[in-house]
């Protein structure tokens, strides 16, 4: 049989990335869309990378692999490029995700646009506890409105694309140039300078479905190189570009605009407030600059402000609204750098001019954002999700199973502080949809997950959940259904489970179900072949009674290992709760979610800690 030619070829050059590969590869692996090809290149790995590109390509026919001695990532994708089977070319970088609609929206746009030669989406940056950090103050997503209208003009500014925000066809990038092989960053903006040039035409979709990865150690970069790069990329987009194959004649020449000395200034400013909100003092920074703004010009002011504003908000990678309370740690070193330009562009009095009203917009965002929203969830779109774990509810039962035992009085007083300090409950399909990017969730969403499926789940829980308008899922033993919870058995008598019927009405009512496997067996007790059969024959099992696709699974014990979630994975599950104590958060393998345990004598003085944000409580210095 002919093998399809793909529609999108997904270029991702990989240069010691065995950590963080596979979740990029999953977020293709998860489109709605399937006509896709994947190249991965490995760019001279040094670490496993090649092993975990070799468990890759084995695992979906769609995935290919090419190798080059290392010679950085833009000589990388040009080889992919060259290899690329697809009209449609994506540029996904080793630790960078997209939403699980990305194509089908991305293509779907550009179906209905036939003119259309690149397709950009709106990004986020996800920091690495997986809180979400706006780009600009007020942004819920760095989106470039207006780029549609005049590409140049605004890719002769400033950089306003994430890469794999972006849906190009090949013959544009081929008519561009490819990439240029000669600079160290900003290799992206550069290309999509040269695209625009070409006459292009570009498409917006003002979603969030890209997903940029910042790591602790971001700013260990070589910033003076980073700094001359963009200031190269600005200067060629002023003047006769001969990398450009196919040029419009209107861009033969750039972009005609006298704003370079403006756009220089500002771009230097934000790349080295990067670096001073990282605690660093690099002197230097802006040798590059020969002529400056005269920052007694209201609007020049203004564009140096809100540079620096953005690249400190990067550097330190905290929200906006939040920047104060780093200002003890970045100031000295933005005192440092200002306090150069100064010298640099003659302008007496400026640096205290630039420090003053940096720090007073900071104190002024954080007093306007809400004490609380910043106290509990540092953000409008929460980032942080609590999944709260319980098992039996009721008022006696063995001693030693305690732990697992709550009262239901408890469990109300838990309820009523959930209810009265502004969370909802959601379930895991939310929270997939949220770890693949198809859906933000505001405020404080909560899930509440019953392990086991006992029957005093039905008499006492749900009862007290429902009343305060919350829902909940439950993981069934899919065996012991209508029976007793047998694994406790060397405890005393097993307590009783629900059957199907008193499901089937829970289900009518809003509850959810997840699999707790068939059988309650640890993990570590089974082979490959017991987990294959134990939890296809718990998904079967409750889809045959529920009438509804199962996605969701429950580790019994919470034990877990590597074979288990890839296990799941080939058995139709898409999230799996286990017992690691934490909270959901952007970046994390769907299959292997942390929960919050709530234990049998909990207090609401302690459950009420549990609940606070973890990004929330390492805010200060």
């Amino acid at each position: 049989m002919k093998k399809s030619v793909p529609d999108v070829s997904i270029i991702i050059p990989v240069y010691n990335a065995a950590l963080t590969l596979q979740r990029t590869v999953e977020s293709i692996l998860k489109q709605t869309y399937s006509n896709w090809e994947i190249l991965i290149v490995d760019d001279g790995s040094t670490d496993s990378s090649a092993s975990e590109i070799e468990i890759l390509v084995g695992s979906d026919t769609r995935i290919r692999t090419l190798s080059q001695a290392n010679a950085g990532v833009s000589a990388a994708r040009n080889i992919g490029l060259a290899h690329a089977a697809g009209e449609w070319i994506l540029f996904l970088d080793s630790d960078d995700w997209v939403s699980g609609k990305f194509l089908d929206a991305m293509l779907g746009a550009a179906r209905n646009n036939k003119n259309s030669d690149a397709v950009y989406c709106g990004s986020l940056r996800v920091l690495p506890d997986g809180d979400l950090l706006p780009e600009f103050a007020g942004s819920s997503m760095t989106y470039p409105e207006g780029l549609d209208e005049s590409p140049l003009a605004s890719m002769a500014h400033c950089c306003p694309l994430a890469i794999h925000s972006v849906l190009v066809k090949k013959d544009v990038v081929e008519a561009a140039g490819r990439f240029d092989v000669n600079l160290k960053s900003s290799e992206d903006w550069d290309l999509w300078v040269r695209v625009a040039r070409t006459g292009a035409n570009f498409l917006g979709v003002p979603e969030p479905l890209a997903f940029y990865h910042m790591r602790e150690n971001d700013i260990d970069k070589d910033f003076r190189q980073v700094i001359s790069d963009a200031q190269t990329v600005l200067k060629r987009a002023r003047q006769f570009d001969d990398r450009v194959v196919k040029s419009d004649s209107r861009y033969v020449h750039g972009h005609s605009s006298d704003d370079l000395v403006m756009v220089l200034a500002e771009v230097t400013l934000f790349f080295a407030s990067v670096v001073a909100g990282s605690g660093i003092t690099q002197t230097q920074l802006i040798s590059g600059v020969e002529n400056w703004p005269d920052y007694a010009n209201k609007d020049r002011f203004e564009e140096a402000i809100l540079a620096i504003l953005t690249g400190l908000a990067i550097g330190t990678q905290q929200p906006h609204e939040l920047l104060a309370k780093k200002w003890g740690f970045c100031v000295p070193h933005l005192t440092a750098l200002l306090e150069e330009v100064e010298v640099a562009a003659s302008q007496p009095g400026v640096a205290k001019r630039m420090l003053t009203e940096v720090e007073n917009r900071l104190v002024k965002r954080m007093a306007s954002a809400s004490s609380d929203d910043a106290a509990t969830s540092c953000s409008d779109i929460a980032s942080h999700i609590p999944v709260l774990m319980y098992h039996s509810i009721a008022d006696e039962g063995p001693a030693e199973l305690g732990q697992w035992r709550m009262s239901p009085k408890k469990l109300a007083e838990q309820m009523d502080y959930l209810k009265e300090n502004g969370f909802y409950s959601v379930n895991s399909a939310d929270i997939l949809a949220v770890l693949r990017g198809e859906k933000q969730l505001p405020g404080k969403p909560v899930m509440l997950s019953f392990d086991d499926g006992y029957s005093n789940f039905f008499d006492c829980a749900w009862p007290i959940i429902k009343k305060r308008g919350f829902t909940a899922e439950v993981f069934l033993v899919t065996d012991y259904v209508g029976g007793h919870a047998e694994w406790d058995s060397r405890f005393g008598s097993p307590a009783k489970l629900m059957d199907w019927k008193t499901i089937r009405e829970l289900q009518g009512q809003g509850v959810t179900f997840g699999s707790h496997l068939a059988s309650h067996r640890r993990a570590d007790e089974l082979t490959v072949d017991e987990m294959i059969e134990e939890s296809t024959r718990s998904r079967s099992t409750l889809e045959a009674q529920l009438q509804t696709r199962i996605n969701s699974v429950a580790m019994p014990f919470g034990v877990w290992d590597q074979r288990l979630l890839k296990v799941f994975a080939e058995t139709g599950y898409e999230i799996g709760l286990t017992t690691v104590d934490g909270w959901v958060t952007m970046g994390m393998n769907p299959l292997s979610l942390p929960r919050v345990e709530v234990v049998g004598d909990e207090t609401v003085k302690s459950f009420s800690q549990k609940l606070i944000e973890p990004a929330c409580l390492t805010l200060e210095v």
